[in-house]
């Protein structure tokens, strides 16, 4: 999977939050280091443990976020707990292998798939 653009934010009084979220995810995910997880003092380590980096603006807040994986694993489960904290608006377009495109879109409240429709007329 490789990432193709993104449109995120996650405003610098919401990682606090996210970060507990995402602590709280029970179970073991597909190339994801739980252990980094649970010790995470910040969004931006636990965020490292699931193979993606953020970037910050001047004031903190992530202002975009980079697939640093090479396989899919489970991402959605990620945005999903961290989804009221990003801001409505915001997605990571990704492709896949096989050659599908998507993005993962948030709404203020989930995080979904969206794929788009290809016409050649």
């Amino acid at each position: 999977m490789h990432q193709r653009d993104n449109n995120f934010f996650l405003p610098k009084e919401n990682q606090d939050d996210a970060l507990q979220f995402l602590k709280s995810l029970d179970g073991k995910y597909a190339w994801v280091n739980g252990r980094e997880v649970s010790s995470a003092l910040t969004l931006y380590a636990a965020l490292r443990a699931w193979r993606w980096e953020a970037e910050f603006d001047k004031d903190g807040n992530i202002n975009a976020i980079y697939f640093e994986g090479e396989k899919s694993g489970d991402d959605l489960a990620l945005f999903n707990a961290i989804a009221p904290f990003v801001k409505a608006g915001s997605f990571i377009e990704m492709s896949g292998e096989d050659g599908a495109i998507w993005r993962f879109q948030f709404d203020g409240k989930i995080c979904f798939e969206n794929y788009p429709t290809i016409s050649w007329d």
